[in-house]
């Protein structure tokens, strides 16, 4: 349902023609700075996004400037942002001015010039930002590209059955989560990337209503509430460590 398409740097024809097959069947698109550049053979794409793509985007580079990261002021209106409604994000790499041409401007850099639009291609979307927004966030560890991420999932109808927040009061950590699931259990897998520890809430939505949660490590049980296909447990994870949680029914 929602493709990510960082760094798309180089794109054929054929490549682009299948991308907006995808969104014009429902699917989703991100891509940021500078997509579909050149083909594969080098040569300049023109407009940029080459390829196609500028129809499905919507939009196309209207102007671009090297820049170590530039901040992006998200709209506070838009009726397709939730998470990072009004914040303002980071991007790295390029400050790259879109021209929409029919799309609707999600986001802007100083002076209100259009950073990240959001286009309706047939059943699809096609939402493109005019930086970096992943490279800023593994440099400068900007929270809210994180909540862009979840409002591009809400767009998109892809369904977040594993939340991840850090306790209110403290600070934000970078923690990667993944979880297996069988006929009557699951495994979450929590890792704290950061240097520093982290007290972690975690949502799981499930219809099986768990009723136990136990550390893996230690085989000590752990503080478990669920309600309404839901489970909701807290862990405390080390710098550098990683944390199992087994849920039972």
């Amino acid at each position: 349902k929602l493709l990510m398409m960082p760094f798309s740097y180089t794109l054929n024809d054929i490549v682009g023609a299948r991308v907006g097959e995808f969104v014009q069947s429902g699917g989703t698109v991100f891509a940021d700075a500078r997509c579909a550049l050149t083909d594969d053979h080098g040569w300049l794409h023109y407009p940029v996004p080459g390829a196609g793509l500028s129809k499905v985007f919507g939009a196309s580079e209207k102007s671009v400037t090297s820049t170590p990261s530039v901040e992006l002021k998200m709209s506070s209106a838009s009726p397709h942002l939730a998470q990072s409604l009004g914040k303002v994000m980071v991007g790295a790499g390029f400050k790259e001015v879109l021209e929409p041409q029919g799309s609707e401007i999600l986001g802007e850099f100083d002076v209100k010039e259009p950073a990240v639009t959001l286009n309706r291609h047939g059943m699809g979307h096609a939402v493109l930002a005019g930086s970096y927004l992943g490279l800023a966030y593994v440099r400068y560890d900007n929270p809210i590209f994180r909540m862009f991420v979840r409002d591009l999932l809400s767009i998109s109808g892809v369904e977040e059955r594993l939340r991840v927040e850090t306790v209110p009061g403290e600070i934000d950590c970078w923690i990667e989560a993944k979880a297996l699931e069988t006929s009557d259990s699951a495994m979450v897998f929590l890792i704290n990337h950061s240097d520093r520890l982290a007290n972690v809430d975690l949502a799981f939505k499930s219809v099986k209503g768990f009723k136990k949660a136990v550390n893996v490590l230690n085989r000590e049980e752990v503080a478990l509430e669920s309600e309404e296909g839901s489970s909701r447990f807290r862990r405390r994870i080390e710098a550098g460590e990683c944390a199992i949680t087994l849920l039972e029914g």
